[in-house]
């Protein structure tokens, strides 16, 4: 006799000691009170198609392994009723895909020959089934139809149902029978998938005397067609594995799974398994089968912890039909993903709809989710559907936690006059980032960049995406979309200023202001033009900014004979600002952009919250929308009468960690005198080779770049003596560097003589 060892964490029992003791010297020990299992599922029958649906039955040989007769009554509800299920094993998960309805027992065999341990010892009559006997039932007499109830009225934790059942009309063909959707079944739709059946007895008898657990069985089938895309048939191969419910053939084929049981008190039993997968991409995938074996307060509810910071995809859920006249509502678990768990959760609770979707007896659902954090032991937790002492249950699993590589955060894409600017934040010291667009590769960076322009400008929308890598592995990918307009007619533009700001690195603190301007087209038709009115919008990113405040600019004022405009209204939304205007109540005053005119000045906050703790800086745009605010103000400009939509040209905003060593500087101006000499490309020289005194690092960086090297020099000089591209800027008066390379590797140890 082979023994299976499952989870034994501590010293046998014992009762399993005298159980091994007595199959060793041949002795026979049969379970206290009746026991009833699945000895045999010898058989399958095919009934043909119905609107997509194939109908099967199952043969079921039952034995009692106690050491009292089972009642066998077919008049009273003192006889088993029989489940049959089936379940398909595909790239690993594992479902259930068919059920029946009952058959209700009506007659107990005596056979002796399935079960002899205990011996059979037959019952005088078939009003019980004998210790030690068999009872075989056919496929052909599971599948009459007559003889099925449904299972909504059975109790499986304690075996009780009413007799006789609900017996509504019979659908023709697959009614009541165990129904499976031919997609579900289709080689072509299935490759390489496993099918396995399951029988499951209930008996109140089996269940007061607590031997309930061990009543399901289950055998591998064969799937053979007999209608291309229309039916099935199926066969029997293997032995029948007993006392075991058919999550255990996901076990046995898949030696990576793990199952446990999950007893609720005073109810019955669940069985959960998980299979956790790398996907070989940064991400993992997580698998979780839950069956009811027999517990009538059912499942409501599942939920998996997350690691924080982790990211959750490709979330998915897989139930099983009702049908023939099942009350159950079918609706699918929804599922919630928080910065904690992923729960699914049944559409109603028992008090807003008892018949609703819940995890009932003989039924087994699915759960899945991909994510970059790796697993690691901990609680899940399993919500009862039916009220009672204890509301969930808690078993032990894996779920994603520990150590993973963050992805980039606050991704953005936005079209600009320069094309289209990308911009993140960084969450790790990352050794690589890459930056697709459309699917390819068109820049990587080897350093900690947090923005890149892309040039583009041909007319479309496009994808980009932000990979970054940490010990050669990539997080996952993070993705935006912009889109470049097709070029305007002449007409009138809307320009914000692209604005820079140092922040606190302790508290993420700081200011800025940016500068509103509308100007018209020197080509436009009817320049210069009369504007009556202006409407704008201004869209800002809410996780790395905050306007606090708009105020009409000098120019506006100055404006319509020096009166200004007769109305100025603005607006402070929380993810951006709105202004609206009319130069004169009396439609005598007009405003002129030919040269172009500052309309307003907005402050901003940087987002403390976000840049705290940060030492790195951050981009992000100021983009012009029309649907800001409730209402939304369209960026619009009136003349005679007539609306017209002016050209958006957004503004970059560059966010600069302020340590202390920040201070305004002159690229190129190495000695801080106020001008670029030959003087100052000898003592960057001096710096990198004869390890000379720099006081301001970030003005060695003539190219920008972010690394300081020889080719600093060369610029420097193609520039003074060749007729060279100047330097970036700050370069011809003072300012702040600009770029993403800024922070405590370039910086200035204290104020430039040339820029106080």
């Amino acid at each position: 006799m082979n023994f299976r060892w499952r989870n034994w964490t501590a010293a046998p029992s014992a009762v399993f000691v005298a159980a091994l003791a007595a199959a060793v010297l041949g002795r026979s020990l049969a379970t206290a009170g009746p026991d009833v299992i699945v000895g045999d599922l010898p058989s399958m029958a095919n009934y043909g198609t119905s609107g997509g649906i194939d109908a099967f039955a199952v043969g079921t040989s039952s034995c009692n392994l106690g050491d009292e007769p089972l009642a066998w009554v077919a008049g009273t509800n003192q006889h088993p009723v029989i489940g049959q299920n089936m379940y398909r094993l595909k790239d690993g998960r594992f479902e259930q895909i068919g059920m029946s309805w009952l058959k209700h027992g009506f007659f107990a065999l005596q056979d002796p020959f399935l079960c002899t341990d205990p011996e059979c010892v037959p019952n005088p009559n078939g009003s019980a089934l004998g210790v030690g006997c068999s009872d075989p039932y056919g496929a052909g007499l599971n599948g009459s139809q007559s003889g099925l109830g449904p299972r909504y009225e059975v109790n499986a934790s304690d075996g009780s149902f009413p007799y006789p059942f609900d017996d509504p009309p019979i659908a023709p063909v697959i009614g009541r029978r165990l129904q499976v959707h031919v997609e579900d079944l289709d080689p072509d739709l299935n490759e390489d998938a496993l099918y396995f059946i399951e029988g499951h007895y209930i008996h109140p008898e089996d269940a007061e005397e607590d031997n309930d657990d061990n009543n399901a069985s289950w055998r591998e089938i064969t799937i053979s067609t007999i209608t291309p895309g229309e039916n099935f048939s199926a066969a029997t191969i293997g032995l029948t594995k007993r006392e075991e419910p058919a999550i255990y053939a996901w076990e046995d084929e898949e030696p990576s799974v793990t199952l446990v049981n999950i007893d609720v008190a005073d109810d019955g039993r669940f069985v959960a398994g998980y299979l956790v997968t790398d996907n070989g991409d940064g991400t993992w995938h997580y698998e979780y089968a839950i069956h009811n074996l027999n517990s009538d307060r059912s499942a409501g509810s599942f939920s998996v912890p997350v690691a924080a910071g982790a990211d959750v995809l490709n979330v998915g859920f897989h139930d099983v039909d009702y049908h023939s006249g099942e009350p159950f509502d079918g609706t699918d678990w929804s599922a919630e993903v928080t910065a904690t768990a992923v729960t699914w959760t049944v559409a109603e609770s028992f008090t807003e709809n008892a018949d609703a979707n819940a995890l009932r007896w003989g039924t087994l659902y699915n759960f899945r989710f991909d994510s970059n954090a790796p697993p690691e032991a901990g609680d899940l937790t399993l919500g009862l559907f039916k009220p009672g002492a204890e509301a969930e249950v808690t078993f032990g699993g894996e779920h994603p936690g520990g150590s993973f590589i963050a992805p980039v955060h606050a991704l953005a894409c936005a079209h600009t006059p320069d094309g289209i600017q990308v911009s993140w934040l960084n969450e790790e010291p990352y050794e690589l980032i890459e930056v697709y667009r459309d699917g390819s590769i068109i820049e990587f960076f080897f350093d900690q960049e947090f923005a890149y322009l892309d040039p583009i400008s041909t007319a479309g929308t496009y994808t980009y995406e932000v990979i970054p890598y940490l010990q050669s592995s990539p997080a996952l990918g993070r993705v935006c979309e912009a889109t470049v307009p097709p070029a305007p007619p002449p007409g009138f533009d809307f320009e914000v200023s692209s604005p820079s700001a140092l922040f606190d690195v302790v508290t993420g603190a700081g200011t800025f202001g940016a500068t509103i301007t509308l100007r018209e087209d020197a080509d436009h038709a009817g320049y210069p033009s009369a504007i009556e009115a202006f409407g704008v919008g201004l869209r800002h990113d809410p996780l790395l900014v905050t306007a606090t405040a708009v105020e009409m600019s000098a120019d506006l004022e100055a404006a319509n004979g020096g009166d200004g405009p007769d109305f100025f209204a603005a607006v402070v939304w929380a993810d951006g600002i709105t202004i609206g205007s009319l130069v004169d109540f009396e439609l005598s005053g007009t405003l002129s952009a030919a040269a172009g005119i500052a309309v307003a000045e907005v402050a901003y906050e940087v987002a403390g919250a976000t840049m705290a703790g940060r030492d790195q800086g951050a981009i992000t745009v100021l983009s012009f929308a029309s649907d800001v605010g409730t209402p939304a103000a369209p960026n619009s400009v009136i003349v005679a009468f007539a609306e017209s939509v002016p050209e958006p040209l957004a503004g970059i905003v560059t966010l600069n960690p302020d340590d202390g060593s920040t201070q305004p500087f002159v690229r190129g101006d190495v000695n801080g005198d106020g001008q670029q000499a030959i003087e100052d490309a000898i003592q960057m020289l001096a710096y990198l080779f004869t390890n000379g005194a720099v006081d301001c690092v970030d003005a060695t960086d003539v190219d920008d770049d972010g690394a300081l090297i020889i080719n600093d020099a060369v610029w420097l000089l193609s520039y003074l003596f060749l007729n060279g591209a100047p330097p970036p800027a700050p370069a011809t008066t003072c300012g702040l560097d600009t770029t993403a390379d800024l922070g405590a590797d370039l910086g200035c140890l204290g104020p430039v003589p040339a820029c106080p």
